[in-house]
């Protein structure tokens, strides 16, 4: 049977937590997290929520209708299709990124 190490096995190590110069600043949390918080939302809505001036589209709708021009290029040769072939197929490609 493996023998469990103990902590007085574990190397030590005598790094510090700061560098030599660095200065460490008192701040109020609660405006850290409104200035945070702040910053992520205006990203969030300038690259998710805003259509694009070239065509008027999210990103989530371009997705969307790119995945339905390469799972069914034309209309008139293929069949209608299923409807979750279309999210499956969006899925798919987002996850492999």
């Amino acid at each position: 049977m493996a023998e469990k190490k103990g902590s007085s096995d574990l190397p030590v190590t005598n790094t510090p937590l700061f560098a030599a110069g660095e200065k460490i600043a008192k701040i109020n949390v609660a405006d850290e997290i409104k200035n945070s918080f702040l910053d992520y939302s205006m990203s969030v809505i300038i690259s998710r929520a805003l259509p694009d001036a070239r065509d008027g589209l999210k990103p989530s709708q371009r997705r969307i209708l790119l995945a339905i021009f390469r799972c069914f290029p034309t209309a008139s040769t293929a069949s209608a299709p299923k409807s979750a072939v279309i999210p499956a197929a969006i899925t798919i490609r987002t996850v492999k990124r």
